[in-house]
């Protein structure tokens, strides 16, 4: 069943990155961005509620999915309207917070887990990802936000 779960992730991951580039085309950063956003929330609440194995790792794979798509379109972004000078401040930065606070969340599931069981810390961990989905659809300089393409053309 893990190795189920591992593929699946993993199956998830390559059909994501071959979307990456058809969905640049034809979405908005911002659309791309706040669709994301829904589909990690949504398909994170589907691993609290499915019934098998199969369901399960459905619901792996399409938290899988958008993995690629999101991190392709945020990079890009950032390599698009970060000037050159910048870049390398920028980016370490960003992966300091994005990649540093992995660990305390790890040690976060874990201890909800324990505590909670793993069915209630998938709810409870779906609340914040749920709030920031919502913020994401309503910042509106986000929904305004323009293509990758428009952008590189600017």
């Amino acid at each position: 069943m893990i190795g189920i779960l591992f593929g699946s992730g993993g199956a998830g991951s390559i059909i994501g990155a071959l979307l990456t580039a058809p969905l640049q085309r034809r979405f908005t950063f911002g659309q791309l961005t706040i669709g994301a956003a829904w589909v990690w929330a949504v398909s994170w609440l589907a691993l609290a509620i499915a019934p098998n194995i199969l369901v399960l790792g459905i619901a792996n794979a399409a938290s899988f999915i958008i993995v690629p798509i999101y991190m392709s379109v945020q990079f890009s972004y950032r390599l698009i309207v970060i000037p050159d000078h910048l870049q390398g401040r920028v980016q370490s930065v960003y992966r300091l917070l994005s990649f540093g606070s992995q660990p305390v969340g790890l040690a976060l599931s874990g201890f909800l887990i324990q505590w909670l069981g793993p069915t209630w810390t998938v709810v409870v961990l779906f609340v914040p990802q749920c709030l920031i989905a919502l913020v994401a659809t309503f910042y509106r300089p986000l929904r305004r936000a323009p293509s990758l393409d428009e952008l590189a053309r600017r």
